[in-house]
C-alpha cells in the first residue's frame, strides 16, 4: 500500500471508533508534536508499511526530502490530524496530498 492508502487506513479505523487504536494515535501525535525525535517516528511508523521502510524514510523523513516544501506541508498535516477523534476525523488526510508517495513503488 502506498503512503496515502497507510493513511486512509488510519482513518478508517479512527472513525470506526475502534479502540485502544484511536487513543493511541491521538497519544502518539501528541508525542511527535511536543516530544522529540523519537516521539515523531513512532507516530509515522503508524502510516509506513512493515515491509516498504521507503516509506517511513519519506516520512520521518530520512531520504533527501527533508528540504521539500510540499512534503514537509504534507507531513506537518499528519501530524496534526492526531488528536482527531471519531466525530473529527473526516478531514484526517486534509493535506496529506499524494506528494509523499513521488518516487516511490506501490
Amino acid at each position: 500500500m502506498t503512503i496515502k492508502a497507510n493513511v486512509l487506513q488510519v482513518k478508517a479505523r479512527i472513525k470506526a471508533g475502534e479502540q485502544p487504536f484511536s487513543d493511541q494515535v491521538k497519544a502518539k501525535g501528541l508525542k511527535a508534536i511536543n516530544g522529540g525525535p523519537a516521539d515523531w517516528i513512532a507516530y509515522m511508523m503508524l502510516f509506513a508499511a512493515v515491509d516498504k521502510p521507503q516509506q517511513l524514510a519519506r516520512l520521518i523523513p530520512t531520504d533527501g526530502t527533508e528540504n521539500d516544501a510540499a512534503m514537509r506541508d504534507a507531513r506537518a498535516y499528519l501530524v496534526a490530524a492526531a488528536p482527531c477523534t471519531p466525530d473529527t476525523v473526516d478531514n484526517f488526510e486534509k493535506g496529506v496530498t499524494d506528494i509523499l508517495d513521488v518516487g516511490l513503488p506501490a
